[in-house]
């Protein structure tokens, strides 16, 4: 799955469903569960954590990751 990316400093309130929303002066990724429950994902970024590849301008690909925490037991952006 693909998603849009938006750069932002602040974190929306309201998430969009397909945009990962990214804060690169706090090092912090956000997006909906890839699953469509509706569960937020926050992803720390930095050397030692997660990391973004931008695949083209805007779209991003390659962070991929598992959260069993959530609801639906996955959380899946490829």
């Amino acid at each position: 799955m693909t998603f849009e990316m938006h750069r932002v400093q602040y974190m929306p309130k309201e998430l969009k469903p397909g945009v990962l929303y990214l804060s690169e002066e706090f090092d912090i990724a956000m997006h909906l569960c890839a699953c469509g429950c509706g569960s937020k994902v926050k992803t720390p970024l930095g050397p030692t954590e997660w990391s973004v590849a931008e695949t083209k301008p805007g779209q991003v690909s390659g962070l991929q990751f598992g959260n069993w925490q959530l609801p639906c037991k996955i959380a899946l952006l490829d």
